[in-house]
């Protein structure tokens, strides 16, 4: 994750995907096998305090990136 704070942009990597209509979706449980044990509800407890942040851009490696209301995608993408 890279924090862009002039831009309020994330540029999230490959743990947070693109969805439709555009929003965002965790990766797939198999991409997190490499790190030993580390489960979706890991990864969502590790990224929920992204959501202090006040981002509205949302760039990802796969998928269409989204370009308003990021803060709100990635809370829905967290649930």
């Amino acid at each position: 994750m890279y924090w862009l704070p002039h831009h309020r942009a994330l540029m999230a990597g490959d743990h947070i995907l693109g969805d439709r209509p555009p929003g965002l979706r965790l990766c797939h449980a198999s991409s997190l096998r490499y790190l030993d044990g580390f489960t979706q509800d890991d990864l969502r407890d590790a990224l929920r305090p992204l959501l202090a942040l006040p981002i509205e851009l949302v760039l990802v490696s796969h998928g269409e990136p989204v370009v308003a209301c990021g803060r709100a995608e990635l809370e829905r993408a967290l649930a």
